[in-house]
């Protein structure tokens, strides 16, 4: 499991040259986003297709490329990875708890994408201004 502090670790390294475009090359990495983004889901609520894409819309926006990576291929994965299950029908999803908890420890789940890129993106900017 990946505590809070490894979490914002991976996520600087991935967001450091800016938003993402595509998935990570490295399985661990891409696992990690996809636990990410499917501990952002309530658990104890059911899902329609339309609510998991426009749930994952929200998620990305603000750290992916508009023209890069999207929620299909995120929710493509969610489902291959088992961090969301669905039934036979594709009409009702939910989230997997025990499998994401065997990615991310419960305080790390609270971990947004989001927020790192922009801290990665303040901590450049402050590093301009001190070379200035």
């Amino acid at each position: 499991m990946i505590g809070r502090d490894q979490v914002i670790k991976v996520l600087g390294r991935l967001l450091s040259s800016g938003p993402i475009d595509h998935l990570p090359k490295k399985f661990s990495d891409t696992e990690l986003l996809m636990a990410l983004a499917a501990s952002s889901f309530n658990a104890k609520q059911e899902y329609s297709e339309k609510e998991v894409n426009d749930h994952l819309v929200n998620w990305l926006k603000g750290f992916t490329c508009p023209t890069g990576l999207d929620h299909v291929t995120v929710r493509r994965y969610l489902i291959d990875l088992k961090f969301l299950l669905r039934n036979p029908s594709g009409s009702s999803y939910w989230t997997n708890e025990a499998v994401i908890a065997l990615v991310l420890e419960s305080e790390a789940s609270t971990v947004h994408p989001r927020d790192v890129l922009a801290e990665v993106q303040r901590q450049r900017e402050e590093r301009k201004r001190s070379n200035v």
